[in-house]
């Protein structure tokens, strides 16, 4: 949502949440496979578009070549009301849909190593991939793809984030909150969605403040 500010105006985000709230542990939902990732993404490009781009559900078909095409037309069908504009798929915590996908016995196939080899993209489409450092490697992106860090806060970008989502506090609160926060801004921002007030954030991360890998295992 927050990307999408940013982009040029009337642009587009079609997002993937790979971690579905821990449904990427369910073996029953299997979002890491290429079946359910890309009729999903489809029909969000549909949306997104104004665009009759559903999939048939059909799960003999190659998904991710059905899924290319559909995105080539769609970004042309975009392009003529928004010329200027992009279109951006961003599939967030993509790893956590390989680390699925590797539970299984044999190894079954993940959408995001076949997501990460379209090449030759139309001009006005994006492709964003969010994953934890540490397992980047895993993904399967093609050499030489830019990647962007996302560091810690500071003490004063935390207090910025707090005030953009009108959840001030006293010095002394932001101040626990970021140390409690291991200054991460997606440990801050799920704390912050499970309260009303940042007095409530804190006492969630009490009393020994969460990590990173807190919000998967």
């Amino acid at each position: 949502q927050l990307l999408e500010k940013a982009l040029p105006m009337g642009s587009r985000t079609i997002i993937y949440d790979c971690y579905g709230a821990g449904a990427y542990r369910d073996r029953s939902q299997s979002r890491h496979r290429p079946f359910e990732a890309f009729v999903q993404l489809s029909n969000e490009l549909a949306r997104a578009t104004n665009s009759p781009l559903f999939f048939p559900y059909n799960s003999s078909i190659d998904m991710a070549a059905a899924f290319r095409t559909k995105l080539s037309l769609a970004a042309e069908i975009f392009s003529i009301d928004n010329p200027d504009a992009l279109l951006v798929l961003l599939v967030d915590a993509a790893d956590n849909a390989v680390h699925a996908a590797e539970s299984f016995t044999p190894v079954e196939k993940c959408f995001v190593h076949e997501l990460a080899t379209f090449q030759d993209l139309p001009g006005n489409v994006r492709i964003v991939i969010s994953s934890r450092s540490g397992r980047v490697k895993k993904l399967g992106l093609p050499e030489g793809t830019p990647q962007v860090r996302c560091p810690p806060f500071s003490l004063d970008e935390t207090t910025e984030f707090l005030s953009l989502i009108n959840k001030t506090g006293s010095s002394s609160q932001v101040q626990d909150f970021h140390e409690l926060s291991t200054h991460n801004p997606r440990v801050q921002s799920n704390a912050l969605s499970r309260s009303n007030s940042l007095n409530e954030a804190i006492d969630f991360l009490e009393p020994n403040g969460q990590t990173l890998p807190d919000l998967f295992d």
